[in-house]
């Protein structure tokens, strides 16, 4: 009974933190799965992603290694599919997804490891690579790595899991892990953690954060979680703290690149938030849309000659990257380059059947319409 009620605890933490080229591609048995599933997740429709997390498999993964009977190991498993059907993560990723974001398959890093990119509301970015099994109608996704997690989800369930076993034995597991008992002891302290941050109430949740013992608070799902409330405040130094205590407990972690890019721009630190974003499509094997964010960046700090090359390169890789043509409308304006406005904002029109608003109205504009190149552009729209 005590193993699935600290579970149930335990599978709210960790569902917290889980954001089309198809010629690229996947055998024939995993392809269709991976149309489907891109489609269904930008639907908003998350059944067929919770239905296909092979959860046993997973949870025998994340307790390899240790002292499980028969027994223990139907209860872990009952619990964690009990906890993922509470809080399914797919249904998870759809929410920080937001109504605008997207979940895009981008290619195949091996014959059964699936790339795909979760951009969010605001333009951030996360990327899952789902580990395959099986094929035709019965694909499985047993396991996954979550770029901003730094791990796989198997090696998340561990950290979960661990404690649990550690409870339930004692003896040896105690001996190796120093922070278990603490973890489990301060469960209530972490769920309420996480209840006052779900509802909003951030001030609220990182008190409890920093309530916690040192050994809970370095912990790295702890710390995530410290992270996603320290930025959804106005306090750009507890922001900051946060993401330099991350640095500090996990330097090179391969989450770094992704929480470093914000750390580094936020410091005005243009030319390590560019090597971050680097690092990172170094490390995931290239995606145009981080040729787009380093435009941004590159945007952020005056250099237009870096973002237009960057926006520029995010074209040529992917030429419906719309993101990055926008970036270049704003670069046009803000170099008062108007004929290149024009151009592009046709471009935009017949090529993305995008409609505009009355740009007279819009203060990012207003040098363009009072110039000859608008007149034109005008007249050419028949207007």
């Amino acid at each position: 009974m005590r193993t699935k009620i600290v579970l149930t605890a335990l599978i709210a933490v960790f569902c917290v933190l889980l954001s089309v080229n198809m010629s690229n591609a996947a055998n024939a048995g995993f392809q269709e799965f991976l149309e489907k599933l891109e489609q269904s997740m930008n639907e908003r429709d998350p059944e067929l992603f919770n239905e296909s997390l092979d959860m046993e498999g997973l949870t025998r993964k994340a307790v390899s290694g240790y002292d499980v009977d028969d027994k223990m190991m139907k209860s872990l498993i009952e619990s964690m599919t009990k906890g993922l059907k509470t809080n399914p993560v797919g249904t998870t990723i759809i929410a920080m997804m937001g109504e605008k974001g997207s979940f895009t398959f981008l290619k195949m890093r091996a014959k059964d490891k699936a790339l795909f990119r979760m951009i969010t509301n605001d333009g951030g970015v996360n990327y899952y690579e789902l580990y395959l099994g099986e094929g035709g109608d019965s694909v499985k996704i047993e396991d996954m790595y979550v770029f901003s997690n730094g791990e796989r989800t198997s090696d998340t369930f561990r950290r979960v899991l661990v404690p649990i076993i550690y409870e339930e034995k004692k003896g040896l597991i105690g001996k190796t892990l120093g922070w278990e008992s603490d973890f489990v002891k301060h469960l209530p302290d972490i769920k309420k953690m996480q209840t006052l941050g779900n509802n909003g109430d951030i001030d609220g949740a990182l008190t409890e954060y920093y309530a916690l013992p040192a050994s809970v608070k370095k912990d790295k799902t702890i710390m995530l979680l410290r992270i996603r409330y320290a930025s959804a405040t106005e306090d750009t130094k507890e922001y900051m703290k946060a993401l330099t205590d991350f640095e500090k407990f996990y330097p090179g972690d391969p989450a770094r690149d992704l929480l470093l890019i914000d750390y580094y721009t936020i410091k005005e630190k243009y030319k390590e938030a560019i090597a971050s974003i680097d690092s990172l499509n170094k490390r995931i094997g290239e995606d145009p849309y981080l040729y787009y964010l380093r435009s941004s960046v590159y945007m952020v700090a005056g250099d237009y000659a870096g973002a237009k090359a960057s926006a520029t390169k995010a074209i040529a890789a992917d030429p419906y990257m719309l993101d990055a043509y926008w970036a270049l409308v704003s670069i046009s304006l803000q170099e008062k380059n108007y004929k290149e406005t024009a151009t592009l904002l046709t471009k935009l029109e017949k090529d993305f059947k995008m409609e505009f608003e009355d740009l007279t109205k819009i203060e990012a504009y207003s040098g363009f319409v009072k110039s000859a190149e608008y007149k034109k552009w005008m007249k050419s729209r028949g207007m």
